[in-house]
């Protein structure tokens, strides 16, 4: 088992959190892991406990989160530069935002799912849509379109709970931290 109660892991679209618990069990004959997760991860009574089950040993839906060594970099993908020409298709992030992370389901198999976005990917996607939502992208001629919005928000509230729990901060320090490095991209007053 890669991971132990007491690990950061993200899951999803629902974000980072810690293992609360694992357990093992034996039904029709296989071997049975439980993983609880609670949401969120800074509440000792989680508003939602979510229980995984699974007849294997990879838990391909959970990935490591953001250490503390990693959120410098995260911060530093929201502040850099925006790319120099709207990409030709911002259908192409939908698809692999929602293939990579809001369309894992727990019943698929080990090598039928994609890999999980990595925080600086996750931060990307914040920075591009965010500067579209705002306006301040110049280089890009359309708005945020109306999939893009609930994307971006899934996205942005991932990104805020992996730096929290990264940094060792609460959501609102995360939250200004965000904003601070995405304040780069506003045109000046």
């Amino acid at each position: 088992m890669k991971y132990a109660a007491g690990d950061a892991v993200v899951f999803g679209t629902c974000g980072a959190t810690i293992v609360r618990a694992i357990t093992r069990t034996e039904s029709a004959g296989k071997t049975w892991t439980r993983v609880v997760l609670g949401f969120p991860f800074d509440s000792a009574d989680p508003d939602e406990i979510l229980e995984i089950l699974y007849d294997h040993d990879c838990l391909g839906l959970l990935s490591e989160a953001l250490g503390s060594g990693g959120v410098p970099g995260v911060l530093a993908v929201l502040a850099s530069p925006l790319p120099d020409r709207e990409p030709t298709s911002w259908g192409s992030v939908r698809e692999t935002y929602a293939t990579m992370i809001g369309e894992i389901t727990a019943d698929a198999y080990i090598e039928q799912m994609p890999a999980v976005l990595s925080a600086r990917e996750v931060a990307m996607v914040v920075r591009n849509l965010t500067a579209r939502q705002n306006g301040t992208a110049r280089q890009y001629t359309r708005e945020i379109e109306h999939w893009e919005a609930p994307m971006l928000n899934t996205a942005r509230a991932v990104l805020v709970s992996e730096i929290a729990l990264g940094a060792g901060i609460d959501r609102a320090q995360a939250e200004a931290a965000i904003d601070e490095a995405l304040a780069v991209h506003r045109p000046p007053s």
